[in-house]
């Protein structure tokens, strides 16, 4: 508990690289307006719907297990990449929904291994600290940009995930539930969901990284820099990576509606016995 604790410390509160470029750039009163009304369309849906989906499907792998339990191959396929983007703070959290999509039989089995010591799934650690070797090679800013227009990506998921779950399980054993009926849920996510097209609207338009002597090129009829170019080659690839890791490692073993029922199953058990 005390690890989780400072885990969840350190990816509230681990940074505040962007705070300073908000005043000059957006003024004071923006600013200020911005850290008031984010807590509230922001952090709060995804606090409570993270809270909802963990007590009713706990276990290994978060939003991978969620997001499988409820659409669609072409997001599921997303979230792939995703969880290779997350950096630093994200390393030790982010390892384990690969763990979990390795065991799933969507990437080699050996990134499933974890540590006989620790319990840690130390192959995926290691996997995600490699990639993170090669991409600091790139200037900071662009390595921010880059994992916030996938990172925010998986959010989208969890709220998708968990929208689509009310509705088509209903009666899924949820021990946290968010109080609102599934109406209210919808509106709930619909802000932070607008936030995520805004933001990565935003970086596929910002054209202040040359490459190849070029900043860019115009897309349909609108300038996209090199920002946009990379995060859309790695979101839209998802679906690709989908069908030629499942061709090749052979996909889940369970279907997608028992996706978490055995770590729900032994939270259950753990439970009961903590009772007796």
């Amino acid at each position: 508990m005390v690890t989780v604790f400072f885990m969840i410390y350190i990816l509230v509160s681990g940074g505040s690289f962007g705070i300073e470029d908000m005043v000059s750039s957006s003024g004071p009163g923006l600013t200020l307006l911005l850290l008031i009304l984010l807590p509230i369309f922001w952090s709060l849906p995804m606090a409570l719907i993270a809270s909802e989906l963990g007590s009713a499907l706990p276990g290994e792998g978060g939003f991978y297990v969620w997001a499988r339990r409820a659409l669609g191959i072409a997001l599921l396929a997303s979230a792939l990449l995703g969880n290779l983007a997350l950096y630093l703070d994200y390393l030790a959290s982010g390892a384990r929904p690969l763990f979990a999509i390795s065991a799933d039989g969507l990437f080699p089995k050996s990134i499933s291994i974890v540590s006989k010591r620790f319990g840690t799934p130390i192959a995926a650690i290691l996997l995600m600290a490699a990639l993170n070797a090669v991409l600091i090679v790139g200037p900071f800013q662009n390595l921010i940009v880059i994992d916030v227009i996938l990172f925010i990506s998986a959010y989208v998921l969890i709220f998708i995930s968990a929208v689509r779950l009310r509705i088509k399980e209903p009666d899924l054993k949820r021990p946290f539930r968010v109080p609102l009926g599934t109406a209210g849920m919808v509106a709930m996510v619909i802000p932070p969901i607008l936030i995520v097209i805004f933001t990565i609207y935003v970086n596929a338009i910002d054209r202040s990284t040359e490459l190849l002597g070029s900043t860019g090129f115009r897309l349909l009829g609108v300038d996209v820099g090199w920002y946009g170019i990379a995060g859309f080659i790695a979101l839209f690839s998802g679906p690709v990576l989908f069908y030629v890791f499942r061709a090749i490692y052979g996909g889940p073993a369970t279907p997608s509606s028992e996706a978490g029922n055995e770590a729900l199953a032994l939270a259950e058990a753990e439970a009961a016995e903590d009772a007796a």
